[in-house]
């Protein structure tokens, strides 16, 4: 039997993420016409999820507590990636 427990401000539920940050992310991502870094394409994806979960969050009244969320990078490091 799957857990399942609705997401609310009784029940929020917690997102982790771990984030490469070595030396290896600075090369180009191979594949396409654009030639962007492994670096901008992780965070450009990493922004678009976490703008959708506060849009999630966001009631007439305010934002609601549904999630919270870490975000940890590693690579020489490891740390909090929030700046």
């Amino acid at each position: 039997m799957a857990y399942s427990i609705e997401i609310s401000r009784a029940n929020p539920t917690c997102f982790v993420f771990l984030l490469d940050q070595s030396t290896s992310m600075e090369d180009a991502m191979t594949g396409g016409e654009i030639s962007k870094r492994k670096a901008d394409v992780v965070a450009d994806a990493l922004n678009r999820l976490l703008f959708e979960l506060s849009l999630k969050c966001a009631k007439e009244e305010g934002v609601r507590d549904y999630f919270h969320v870490a975000v940890l990078g590693y690579g020489a490091r490891v740390g909090s990636a929030f700046g």
